[in-house]
């Protein structure tokens, strides 16, 4: 069904169409107007000056000129009708084209706020609404296909408020999820019971948000475990114990320096030149200072 939009741009191309015949049949009518006219001036001048008959050269000169004009009108007319009707989407063999736009986003898969315990109930539980597991957004399933689970095209995993301890099987399960658990790029694991970085998360080689927030991490050196996630650009550890570290935010800044949010809280030049500072004075290859004995 036509859109107001499409409509509207359809009677603005008719209206179009109507003024090229009009200005076209016009230029025809004025030009064999003015040859008829000259050609009737000449007709006069002949006979004043005594000749019996209009030479024959000018009637051919006459009907030439109005012959070219006519015919350079209705094919500057034709073009110009085929250009403005083949602008109508509706009229155009040709396909319009997909546009993408940045803002069409797949929903997260939704896990959140299910009591799970192990990541291995996800093959089992139902994601929340929300998921595109549950919308049109998913990929349909062919008929020969039918005994096989549907895979998320989402690149976004949610995990939060749930119970969870460990995630050391979530690439397994995230490959039973999604079409490309490789290309993950949002981990939300916040509000769980995790008390280690689980190393499973440097699989997901695309990851560049990850929520770990709310959680009982410690131990402030389970961060070297996210060292080789070289995209991860945001991450969030407050709420875990590991928070109240001296000198947590620089240890976190200086192992992972490509981060540019931390905490929900932007990194400023000057905590990247405090937190290279802190990792020079806290690097223990750095040689020690000698005291001289006077």
């Amino acid at each position: 069904m036509a859109t107001t939009p499409q409509i509207t741009a359809t009677l603005v191309v008719i209206v179009d169409v109507v003024v090229v015949l009009v200005v076209g049949l016009l230029v025809v009518a004025v030009t064999v107007v003015v040859v008829g006219i000259v050609v009737i001036v000449v007709v006069g001048i002949v006979a004043v000056i005594g000749a019996v008959a209009v030479p024959v050269p000018l009637v051919v000169v006459a009907l030439v000129v109005v012959v070219v004009v006519v015919v350079i009108v209705v094919a500057v007319v034709v073009m110009e009708v085929i250009a403005v009707v083949q602008s109508i989407p509706a009229l155009s063999t040709e396909k319009p084209k997909a546009k993408v736009h940045i803002n069409e986003i797949i929903p997260p898969v939704d896990f959140s706020f299910l009591h799970i315990t192990t990541v291995e109930e996800c093959e089992t539980e139902e994601p929340r609404e929300v998921s595109p597991r549950k919308s049109i957004q998913v990929k349909k399933k062919k008929p020969e296909d039918e005994e096989l689970p549907e895979k998320s095209q989402s690149l976004c995993l949610r995990l939060n408020n749930n119970d969870l301890k460990d995630v050391n099987n979530l690439m397994t399960i995230a490959t039973s999820l999604f079409e490309s658990p490789s290309n993950i790029g949002w981990i939300d694991l916040s509000f769980n019971n995790l008390v280690h970085i689980d190393p499973v998360l440097t699989q997901f080689e695309n990851l560049k948000i990850l929520y770990l927030h709310g959680n009982e991490i410690t131990d402030v050196k389970e961060i070297n475990k996210l060292g080789t996630i070289s995209k991860l650009w945001k991450l969030t550890l407050h709420g875990n114990p590991m928070e109240d570290v001296k000198g947590y935010r620089l240890y976190v800044l200086s192992t992972l320096p490509q981060l540019l949010s931390l905490d929900f809280s932007r990194v400023t030049k000057c905590d990247r030149r405090t937190a290279q500072t802190y990792k020079n004075f806290n690097n223990p290859c750095r040689p020690k200072r000698t005291v001289r004995d006077d």
